[in-house]
């Protein structure tokens, strides 16, 4: 079978023929030979062709040379060295790391920032019963350390600078928070005291003070195991790779490993504890080894901890529970150093931070050595002095045969020096060709040649100039000659091309590779006038995103930080990594509307409109333009733009839309008009003094039009589970639905989150408990369903039961239903939860969860989970082109993660005013506290959202 390999590039190149002179002397005769024929028989040494074939021959070995130079020499500059940001090259542990991701990613974070943290987890909230709930939301649990609980003070004090440390978590949380994810709850940890009693038999040559100090110590990392940070050259030796190693967040104090991340305890085993002291040098047997907790009873067992609470070992120094032997013989303890000691212990190990974790042997590895590439030494001193091409130049007295044939060849070999030089000017400008800096706007680069040897006599831009001497010339950097090596090296279109092609190269290097679409439309709505630039549009938004592109990497899914809600700076994520995407110009706090205010303000005018229709010839016009003019339009005072359409921000940017006209009444002056509703018909805007005027207000007009658009450009990112009403508002029931997708069952009240899954866990417990599989007469089958009813009626459930008419009633005691009823119903309740616990699949029968969001208004609560809405205006110009509408909403699509539903509304004037309004003042309350005033905001947000997109809930 013929099996086609991938293609891959060959690492073995062979011999470098560029630096072997014979072979490239041998290569060139032959080729000349090829060209030749047999008019050029004669190749021997004396040949003039074959001598600067030759010097041709040492000059590529010379350039050969040069390139194979390590690449750290090449981009090595004169003053600055490698320029490590320009360039794009990102060290391993700033490309490789990213943002908090995962629960072990926030757990490293937090551990790291702060350092009264001892540990810390999360808690995901999810419902066993249905995949149709608020997913996201995390409870969070902190534990302190042991040396700040252990501290003296008073318990209000204590709870106080415990609440500080949360608030510092929470606002580190919210920083580094996720897109579709929020931390509601957060728990402080309390200290649940327990002993230790035990005996243990010691070698002669232990010291009990120290070797006590010792046990306690691993007793309590035992119970509390540290999280230690650790190195690189650690970690490497631990068997992890460069990608294990930074793989999640960038940490301050050092690297933390998985395996230190380790799951919260809720026992305390004595088998563990055992475990940790026998391996002790000085320690022969242990002999027994018991734990209490606070009741002071003393087990062998595990000891069960009480929820969220740690084990916090508590001893006398003077009166140790903890006896040792030697040779059955008790050993005396002296209380004040055995104490000394386990604090010296303790310090030793207090959270060792690392302070220079990284290995600085990755920078320095890449310092390369400037070796000045691009300077160049003519070749036509290496030709024999025969030649008079080097110091053995032509004298006064030579014949001017002789002057002419030397000059001759002087240029002739400038021909091909010029390509060497700039081969060289190329290669020493290396690290300029792939860079993002955009100011040089040349990817070719080239010197001129004033070393060579009577090169005054050669280049005709000096000897046609008789104004300058030839130092001055030369230090002129727009001579004549230099001007034409930089036009004919490289046009414009070449170097936007070749530019391009170079950052897409090194964007490529980051897995970035972007669609100029939304820029294409940016420059066919808002480009300038006039002569495109040399840079265009295109490669200044490349060379941003280049030098954002670890930005756009390691903040790719990150959510916004609605604690810093109004604050006017840059804010890396998702939403700015969409904002680089499309070339959207919002920075900082957003409102759309806010730019149809200022434009209302510059362009309404106190004038009341008075218009007259007129009819008017203009020169060229077979027929009278129709025009509505006001007389009373005062005259060069800007334009009286009323109750024009949203969609004239569009139009408006095209001046070939507008005419300018002579006043059809006052024949000196001009209007401005405007196409009217009317077709045919026309309106005038403006009126001036002169027609220069009327053109240069119109220009002035269309650039402030622009402006008005790229200023209304933007978006707004609405996260559902934000909107959400805690977990511990009255908000919250389920109703259930048998397998005809008919409602059953659904809590009477509206409980806490936590409340309802304990009513499901209660009403599958009831369901169980009733199973009866021996037949049953009537009257006992009776009394089953009248117990079994009446106990799910007292778990705060209605029944609902369907007429004949389908119309549900809720039944609300067993005296309540009719005898039909007490037949069906709670049969019919039993085969659907039975078969609800066979499937367990989204469909019937199934719990459908509600949420209140105000008295009498209830909603689904999968509208909170895992969904957002992007608002856009609907009027700034790209924005109204379908194709661009088409394309950002892909994008959002394709960069959001894979789990949540984007949903996408274009909101014009009216609309998106109100949104803002009600968006603001939502996150301004969110921002201040998730608390009442928020959860009305956020319920009024609801109703809007609902209003313009059903979601597919209702």
């Amino acid at each position: 079978m013929n099996t086609r390999l991938p293609p891959t590039i060959d690492k073995d190149y062979g011999d470098d023929t560029a630096l072997d002179f014979a072979w490239l002397r041998k290569r060139a005769v032959e080729l000349v030979q090829q060209y030749s024929g047999n008019s050029w028989t004669d190749y021997n040494l004396h040949d003039p062709g074959v001598t600067i074939l030759e010097m041709l021959c040492f000059a590529l070995t010379d350039l050969a040379y040069r390139t194979s130079m390590p690449v750290a020499d090449l981009l090595t500059t004169e003053k600055d060295g490698i320029n490590y940001t320009t360039n794009s090259f990102i060290t391993r542990e700033k490309i490789l790391v990213t943002e908090p991701v995962s629960v072990s990613d926030y757990r490293r974070w937090i551990i790291d920032q702060v350092n009264e943290v001892d540990n810390i987890w999360f808690e995901p909230i999810v419902s066993p019963y249905t995949k149709h709930f608020a997913r996201g939301r995390y409870r969070v649990i902190v534990q302190l350390y042991d040396k700040w609980q252990r501290g003296g003070g008073r318990v209000e004090e204590k709870f106080a600078e415990s609440q500080q440390i949360i608030e510092r978590v929470k606002a580190l949380l919210a920083e580094a928070r996720n897109i579709g994810e929020e931390f509601e709850e957060f728990i402080v940890m309390q200290p649940e005291r327990i002993t230790v009693c035990a005996e243990i038999m010691l070698n002669k040559k232990a010291i009990p003070e120290d070797t006590l100090a010792q046990i306690y110590y691993r007793l309590e990392n035992a119970l509390n195991p540290p999280v230690l940070f650790s190195t690189e050259k650690e970690m490497q030796s631990a068997g992890y790779t460069v990608e294990e190693i930074y793989a999640g967040p960038l940490l301050d104090h050092g690297i933390v490993p998985e395996s230190e991340l380790r799951r919260m305890r809720t026992t305390a085993d004595p088998a563990e504890l055992i475990k940790a002291i026998s391996g002790m040098e000085d320690v022969l047997h242990i002999r027994r080894l018991e734990v209490a907790g606070p009741d002071g009873n003393y087990i062998i067992y595990p000891l069960q901890l009480q929820k969220y609470h740690y084990p916090l070992l508590v001893f006398k120094p003077h009166e140790p529970d903890i006896k040792l032997y030697y040779d059955e013989q008790p050993l005396a303890v002296n209380g004040p150093v055995f104490e000394s000691l386990l604090m010296r212990l303790r310090e030793g190990m207090q959270r060792q931070f690392v302070a220079d974790m990284h290995d600085k042997k990755t920078n320095e590895a890449w310092q390369g050595e400037w070796r000045n590439t691009e300077a160049y030494t003519s070749l036509q001193h290496y030709f024999p002095a025969i030649y008079r091409l080097g110091h053995e130049q032509v004298q006064e007295h030579d014949a001017p045969e002789q002057k002419a044939r030397v000059k001759q060849l002087k240029a002739y070999l400038m021909l091909f020096e010029q390509t060497i030089a700039g081969y060289l000017s190329q290669l020493s400008h290396l690290s300029e060709l792939y860079s993002y800096e955009t100011t040089q706007e040349r990817t070719y680069f080239h010197q001129p040649l004033y070393q060579v040897p009577g090169v005054s006599d050669i280049i005709k831009a000096y000897t046609d100039n008789d104004k300058q001497s030839w130092e001055q010339f030369v230090a002129d950097a727009d001579n004549a000659y230099a001007a034409t090596l930089r036009r004919i090296a490289e046009t414009d279109d070449v170097y936007r091309k070749r530019k391009k092609r170079s950052l897409e190269h090194m964007l490529s290097r980051f897995n970035i590779v972007p669609d100029p679409y939304p820029v294409m439309l940016y420059n066919q709505y808002y480009g300038g006038r006039g002569k495109t630039e040399r840079t265009d549009t295109e490669i200044r938004w490349k060379a941003q995103l280049l030098q954002h592109a670890r930005v756009i990497n390691n903040y790719r899914i990150r959510a916004e930080n609605y604690l810093d809600w109004g604050v006017d700076e840059v804010s890396y994520g998702f939403s700015y990594n969409m904002r680089l995407l499309l070339y959207l110009q919002q920075r900082g706090t957003y409102r759309a509307t806010a730019v149809l205010e200022k434009g209302a303000g510059e362009t309404g005018r106190p004038h009341t409109p008075q218009p007259a229709f007129y009819r008017t010839w203009e020169t060229g016009e077979e027929q009278p333009i129709a025009v509505w003019v006001d007389e009373n339009m005062p005259v060069d005072s800007g334009f009286y733009l009323h109750r024009v359409p949203v969609s004239f921000l569009r139009s408006g940017i095209d001046t070939s839309r507008f005419r300018v006209l002579q006043h059809p009444v006052y024949h000196t002056e001009y209007i401005v008009a405007m196409p009217a509703k009317q077709q045919e018909e026309w309106q005038a805007v403006s009126r001036h003094s002169t027609q220069a005027g009327a053109v240069l207000a119109l220009r002035v007009l269309a650039d402030k039009l622009r402006a008005w658009n790229v200023s209304a450009e933007g978006f707004h990112l609405v996260e559902h589970i934000l909107l959400a009403p805690l977990h511990g508002n009255n908000v919250y029931r389920y109703e259930f639905y048998d397998e005809h997708e008919q409602l059953l069952l659904r809590q009477r009240n509206w409980v806490a989150w936590q409340e309802r899954e304990e009513a499901i866990d209660a009403l599958l417990k009831l369901e169980r408990d009733m199973r009866v599989k021996p037949a049953l007469s009537d009257d006992e089958e009776d009394a089953k369903n009248r117990k079994w009813v009446q106990r799910v009626l007292e778990t705060n459930h209605v029944f609902l039961a369907r007429s004949r008419e389908h119309a549900p009633a809720e039944v609300h005691s067993w005296e309540g239903m009719t005898d039909d009823m007490r037949r069906i119903l709670p049969g019919k309740l039993r085969y659907a939860l039975q078969a609800y616990r066979r499937r367990r699949t989204n469909f019937y029968p199934r719990f459908s969860y509600r949420v209140q969001r105000s008295p009498g208004v209830v909603i689904k609560e999968e509208f909170y989970n895992a969904m957002v809405t992007v608002v856009f205006p609907a009027w700034p110009a790209r924005f109204q082109d379908k194709g661009f509408r088409e394309f950002a909403e892909a994008l959002f699509t394709y960069n959001l993660p894979a789990h949540i539903q984007p949903v996408f509304l274009w909101l014009n004037a009216g609309p998106m005013k109100q949104f803002e309004q009600l968006h603001g003042a939502w996150r301004e309350a969110l921002k201040n506290g998730r608390e009442a005033i928020a959860h009305g905001h956020a319920d009024r947000l609801i109703s809007f959202l609902l209003d313009k997109h059903d979601y597919g809930l209702l």
